[in-house]
């Protein structure tokens, strides 16, 4: 799959800005699993353009408003996927985020086999969510989420020094 294809077809482009779009992969876990990515193809968080940091914090406060409005605070794993710095010139990587809403339980199949059963398309689940009027995300779990990327700042200083980045990005473009 490329960023390319998903812009193009549309169907599970959830938003799109100068430097990222947001999409519903066609293989998603679980309903509305989605993922940023950035539209230049760079392997490693920490060689992002730091002018981009702030129309990311803009993404993400988008989408995770969007999220809350339309699931009504659900849990969600939150996953920065990156190379580290040393990897920052691999080719055969591209940095994304990854939400994925806690909605769907593990029942029998997902427990004995490892493979997830997603019982929604995901151009249906893109498309409500690119209907929905994003909402500011102001319920609890949100705000603590949020909270919690800030605090990052301190977390394994030195190689995963990137993280740091991302948080302070956080920190600096999303008020609550």
């Amino acid at each position: 799959m490329e960023i390319s294809q998903e812009r193009t077809h549309g169907r599970r482009a959830i938003t799109e800005s100068d430097d990222f779009v947001t999409f519903i992969p066609y293989a998603a876990l679980s309903p509305y699993h989605l993922w940023i990515f950035p539209k230049a193809h760079v392997a490693c968080f920490s060689a992002q353009p730091l002018e981009t940091l702030a129309e990311l914090a803009t993404t993400l406060r988008t989408i995770l408003g969007k999220v809350d409005g339309m699931l009504g605070n659900p849990a969600f794993n939150l996953v920065l996927r990156s190379l580290g710095p040393e990897e920052k010139e691999a080719g055969h990587f591209h940095w994304y985020i990854s939400i994925v809403p806690r909605i769907n339980k593990r029942a029998g199949f997902e427990l004995g086999t490892g493979m997830y059963v997603n019982p929604s398309l995901p151009e249906s689940c893109a498309d409500a969510l690119r209907s929905l009027r994003a909402p500011i995300a102001r319920s609890k779990r949100s705000r603590r989420t949020l909270r919690l990327l800030a605090s990052l700042t301190g977390w394994r200083a030195g190689r995963r020094q990137w993280m740091s980045v991302f948080a302070a990005a956080v920190a600096s473009f999303i008020r609550f």
